[in-house]
């Protein structure tokens, strides 16, 4: 599913204008979320990535 879920934020435009090494990080984060949240639906998925991808767009070195 995690595959998915960054393919839907790819196709919306929202991972653009991001460093390369920041898109990894959110590939994954969301693998991260898919493999500790294992009862969650992808509407559940993308609202866990979109924290992610929040928390590495303000803070570009964070380690999550």
């Amino acid at each position: 599913m995690e595959i998915e879920v960054f393919n839907h934020f790819e196709s919306s435009g929202i991972l653009e204008g991001l460093h390369p090494l920041q898109i990894e990080k959110f590939k994954i984060c969301c693998r991260k979320a898919v493999d500790e949240n294992p009862g969650f639906n992808f509407d559940d998925m993308l609202i866990v990535c979109r924290i992610y991808l929040s928390l590495i767009i303000e803070y570009p070195t964070i380690n999550l």
